[in-house]
């Protein structure tokens, strides 16, 4: 049995389904303007391509020594309107570690400038390093 036969019969069903999701999408049309509805589409709102690494350094930033993950990442993104996939951008802090711009501590990324000791704080002095 030859591939065209079956390219045809899958071309056919094709066609078909997309006929079927014609009149469902008529239907609901209709019904929709009988109950004085607008139709809602819930595509969600993708960071513009190029900008998951800025949106996640600016995340990093404003996290600052609380640090953070993908998870808590995509939510933060979410929570501001934009939607960044999980696997990028765990994907994109992996990457980001082994370029040594962020430290991960098991749990969260942070920007390295946030891993010492905070610059508002001085470290005490002893007796014996000399006078006060």
């Amino acid at each position: 049995m030859s591939k065209a036969p079956k390219m045809k019969d899958m071309r056919e069903r094709l066609d078909n389904i997309r006929r079927e999701i014609e009149k469902l999408q008529a239907q609901e049309s209709l019904l929709l303007d009988i109950l004085g509805e607008e139709p809602t589409k819930t595509v969600a709102k993708r960071a513009p391509k190029g900008s998951v690494k800025i949106r996640v350094l600016e995340l990093l930033e404003s996290q600052g020594r609380s640090g953070l993950n993908a998870a808590r990442a995509v939510e933060l993104s979410e929570a501001n309107g934009d939607t960044l996939d999980r696997g990028s951008v765990s994907s994109l802090l992996s990457r980001l570690k082994q370029d040594d711009v962020v430290v991960y501590d098991g749990s969260n990324y942070r920007l390295k400038k946030y891993t010492g000791m905070p610059s508002a704080i001085t470290p005490l002095r002893t007796s014996s390093e000399g006078s006060f």
